[in-house]
Formats: structure tokens, sequence, C-alpha cells
């Protein structure tokens, strides 16, 4: 999860400083999968929202769920939307292992 401000004056440069910082870590913890959450929607009208995903999801190709913590929009969806990559990630994983008598 990547949690970002939608009051940040730059959303893009912002999560790509953090990304930036995730790919020099190391472990290829750059290449699990990504959810990007912008929060504080309730401080913005409706048409300022849109505007900037638009800006926004423009540039990065990944889910992006817009979320208000305080009043609790789009909690629900963050919540589905967690449960459906975690559970991918464990199919994934039982792929992935070898049966071994």
């Amino acid at each position: 999860m990547h949690l970002i401000s939608l009051e940040e004056d730059d959303i893009k440069k912002s999560y790509e400083v953090v990304r930036k910082e995730i790919r020099e870590y190391g472990n290829e913890i750059d290449n699990k999968k990504e959810i990007i959450i912008l929060n504080k929607i309730d401080l913005f009208d409706n048409d300022d929202i849109q505007e900037k995903i638009n800006n926004f999801s423009a540039k990065v190709d990944k889910d992006i769920i817009v979320i208000s913590a305080e009043k609790s929009i789009g909690i629900e969806e963050l919540k589905d939307k967690l449960l459906e990559v975690t559970n991918k990630d464990k199919q994934d994983n039982k792929k992935k292992e070898k049966w071994l008598p």
C-alpha cells in the first residue's frame, strides 16, 4: 500500500520519491503488487478530486483507490481490494510450492 494525501502539491513527485526509496532498499520489494491510496478526498470537491486522479493515473499504471479515512469514505473498497490482492498472493504461492514426498 502506498498512501498519498491529496493535499500534496505534486502527487506524482511524492509517489516517485517513495518508489525510489523502495527500489534502493532492494530485495525486489519494488516488484511486489502495489495499491495506491489517495487520501483526504473529504477536503476537496468532486471536480478537484477527479482532476487530481486523472492527472495522476495518466502517469501511473497502478490500482488507485480514493478514500477519506476521517469520513470513512472508500474504506470498504480498500478492504475488498486488500483481500483480493492477499488471496491472489496466497493462490500464487500455492502454485509455486512443490509437493515433496
